[in-house]
């Protein structure tokens, strides 16, 4: 924080337009990932020892420096090679989802990334919800889609993903999340072996999957009948 401060405070020299941004940018997303959305304009530019007029100069309001923090922190940093590598079938689903996770875990083990994400999802702020809409169309429905097809199970067509498969899903993905939270938010040790316990938890998952999504899909059909029975009688 400090350091942020003395790098714009005491360096006056005429930047470009382009490099001054950058440099907002950069503190703004440091100083989000601190104190959330909640802190103001007014912090941000005593924290960076400029004006607030400076700031406004380059982002015309709150709500504009917030998208351009999203656009950098998280859909810049989205990889598209996710998708296309998580649907290549020539390769088992283990094996994508261990690529795929252990990708998807150096890129958000961020301090911004994650306490960003947290803190703004918490406080029910548009970039939490948006970002977590972006993870679960991107990222969750393709894998419960790739479920399916791995254990020949009906297509999304014939049977829509339904919301318990989406937290099946989850329960993996928040095993990696919730060990950068603890990282990140909580200052805990989370070791220096990701890449190893990724492949532990993936094999885990995999090996019991085929039974769970049979257990899932006979519930939802018992559900489903009891409610067809109720509203026939």
């Amino acid at each position: 924080m400090t350091k942020i401060a003395s790098k714009l405070g005491t360096i006056r020299r005429r930047l470009v337009p382009e490099e001054r941004e950058q440099e907002i940018l950069a503190g703004a997303i440091n100083y989000f990932a601190e104190y959330g959305f909640e802190g103001q304009i007014r912090g941000l530019a005593k924290q960076l020892d400029v004006s607030q007029g400076l700031i406004y100069r380059y982002f015309r309001s709150k709500e504009a420096l917030i998208d351009r923090v999203y656009e950098v922190v998280f859909l810049n940093r989205w990889n598209n090679e996710w998708d296309k590598k998580l649907k290549d079938r020539d390769r088992s689903l283990n094996e994508r989802l261990s690529w795929l996770y252990k990708s998807y875990f150096s890129t958000v083990d961020r301090y911004d990334v994650i306490r960003i994400s947290l803190s703004s999802a918490i406080r029910g702020e548009k970039i939490g919800i948006n970002y977590l809409e972006f993870v679960r169309l991107g990222l969750i429905i393709p894998i419960a889609e790739e479920i399916r097809a791995e254990f020949n199970f009906p297509s999304p067509e014939e049977r829509p993903i339904s919301i318990l498969e989406e937290q099946i899903v989850y329960s993996l993905h928040a095993t990696f999340v919730y060990s950068l939270t603890r990282k990140h938010v909580y200052g805990f040790n989370i070791g220096s072996e990701p890449e190893f316990l990724i492949e532990v938890f993936v094999d885990s998952f995999v090996t019991s999957l085929e039974d769970t999504m049979r257990r899932v899909f006979k519930r939802e059909d018992a559900i489903a009948t009891t409610s067809t029975t109720l509203l026939a009688s």
